[in-house]
């Protein structure tokens, strides 16, 4: 691809189709690395001054080939709307990083040229995890005040594989696009089969139900459940939203419920009633078909301490839809993506992971 439509798509990516504090981020990011500078008195660098944000973005981009690093990077570590996670048994990781360029080089001295290679694999490694980034190319809508028109814009794909759980995670931002619903899926299962026949893949998706369930059973000091939507017997719906107690109603007032029962009365005919109502209960819960739930994570470990999130009003939280528009895999949607950088969404995923690990899941 010629240099100058190359990096036309890295600008309208960032300019037209990323948030507002996404845009500051990598202004930052630039004003760090000592790309551009603020104030009168000129520098070594992009004067940043008097200028609109996409004005300052889109000069450094033009001008300085080392802000495409910053943006790499940024694409890397920022927070995700979407993750489906994978059990992998097998991945060659030499083959996958002779295929990829080390984000932690000069590579970016390539786009000096004339013509680049648009489809570069990046890739950023330590002993516990390997991050690949991969790059899609489309057309988008940009609607102005003076009209509407079509732009190229480089979109990412984030594949990340959790040595020590055996886990791969794959994060994107866009779930249709044009109105083709099938937009993730496609994408995601292009970028996997490259892996699978160049770095030797061996994955399948990793079912959540029985993780979910374990965390929303054992887990209550670090985790809420905020809504649950099941479907039980003969096609019964239900979407149970907690209260403010943070009791889930009707199935958690009701086990609350059977709890006081079983101390007040004590006879083996009471007692034996109670409890078949329990295991009704239970086996409810255990054979619902799942449609989603939102969690919410209050706490935190860090530094082996434990952080309230609830203190800060900084929770993290994510919707899990079971099965996903009829697919066989379950979709994780972060939510606040702006607070929910990579480093908070990794510790969820990890725990996710763990849970899933040690219920025998992976």
């Amino acid at each position: 691809m010629e240099k100058e439509k190359f990096i036309d798509t890295l600008v309208n990516r960032i300019t037209i189709d990323s948030p507002k504090y996404l845009k500051q981020k990598l202004v930052n990011s630039i004003k760090e690395n000592k790309i551009g500078y603020y104030g009168k008195i000129k520098k070594e660098g992009i004067c940043l001054t008097n200028k609109s944000i996409d004005e300052k973005l889109k000069e450094c981009l033009k001008e300085d080939v080392k802000t495409i690093k910053c943006l790499d990077i940024l694409e890397m570590e920022k927070g995700y709307k979407y993750s489906i996670l994978y059990r992998y048994s097998k991945c060659d990781f030499d083959k996958l990083k002779n295929i990829s360029t080390n984000i932690d080089t000069n590579y970016f001295n390539e786009y000096s040229k004339e013509q680049v290679v648009e489809d570069e694999i990046l890739y950023k490694e330590t002993s516990e995890k390997l991050w690949i980034k991969f790059h899609k190319y489309f057309e988008i809508i940009n609607v102005n005040e003076e009209n509407v028109e079509k732009k190229n814009v480089r979109y990412p794909i984030v594949i990340i594989f959790y040595k020590k759980l055996n886990m791969m995670e794959v994060r994107f931002d866009k779930l249709s696009l044009n109105k083709n619903y099938d937009f993730f899926k496609i994408t995601m299962d292009t970028r996997l089969a490259s892996l699978k026949s160049k770095a030797d893949l061996k994955c399948s998706t990793l079912n959540l139900e029985d993780t979910i369930r374990e965390i929303v059973k054992t887990k209550k000091d670090m985790v809420k459940q905020i809504i649950w939507s099941f479907e039980a017997a003969k096609s019964r719906g239900y979407t149970l939203k907690v209260g403010e107690d943070g009791v889930m109603p009707f199935v958690g007032e009701l086990e609350n419920l059977l709890k006081i029962l079983k101390k007040e009365y004590k006879s083996k005919e009471c007692v034996k009633c109670i409890e078949e109502m329990e295991a009704y209960v239970d086996k409810t819960k255990k054979f619902a078909d799942e449609k989603f739930r939102i969690l919410s994570w209050v706490k935190k470990k860090e530094n082996n301490k434990i952080i309230n999130l609830e203190d800060t009003k900084k929770t993290i939280d994510l919707k899990i839809t079971f099965k996903y528009s009829n697919y066989n895999m379950d979709l994780i949607n972060i939510y606040d993506n702006e607070i929910n950088d990579a480093e908070r969404v990794d510790y969820v995923i990890e725990f996710i992971g763990q849970i899933a690990k040690d219920i025998g899941e992976l």
